[in-house]
């Protein structure tokens, strides 16, 4: 049974959430500028229907879409968590995924880390020996049930092997 500080936590952990996707989508009109370009924020929230991105920008011309999954972080450890499956085993996250790029806004850094999900999906790969987080991660969903995440904490050292893969951007914001 979840309380209201469970309720709360999921209402804090959305709103947060949205804010992110919000300065992503700000700093992506910003880079490819509005005239030429739709922008939209997936807005499918149902636990039950899992979203395979975040933020789409189409070229209005060439009708070419790039597709992004934004994430963010409120602390200041510079790991990122890469769900990969649901409690229940059902895949999620990276597993499901149809972004062109993932995202992470460290949000005390105000640092935007981009990578092309195809790189992060091979750095896992290559390094999920010692990637794969044996912790469960919970949180509460809107229907305020508690659901586990299992993923992937990978370690965002500037010294380590894949971090040429990274694009950081320093916002302001």
């Amino acid at each position: 049974m979840s309380s209201v500080a469970d309720n709360k936590k999921w209402d804090d952990d959305k709103e947060f959430g949205d804010l992110c996707e919000l300065i992503v989508l700000n700093y992506l009109k910003e880079k490819y500028g509005v005239d030429g370009y739709d922008f939209e924020l997936n807005d499918k929230k149902l636990l039950d229907e899992l979203k395979k991105w975040d933020i789409s920008v189409t070229n209005k011309k060439t009708r070419r879409q790039i597709l992004f999954e934004n994430k963010g972080d409120r602390y200041k450890s510079k790991t990122m968590f890469i769900e990969f499956k649901r409690g229940n085993g059902e895949p999620s996250g990276i597993n499901v995924t149809e972004s062109d790029y993932w995202c992470n806004l460290f949000h005390t850094t105000k640092e935007l880390w981009i990578i092309k999900t195809d790189d992060l999906k091979n750095i896992i790969d290559e390094y999920s020996s010692w990637l794969v987080d044996k912790r469960i991660r919970t949180s509460i969903n809107h229907k305020t049930k508690v659901i586990e995440s299992y993923g992937y904490s990978i370690p965002l050292d500037l010294d380590s092997a894949y971090i040429d893969k990274f694009k950081i951007i320093k916002l302001n914001y």
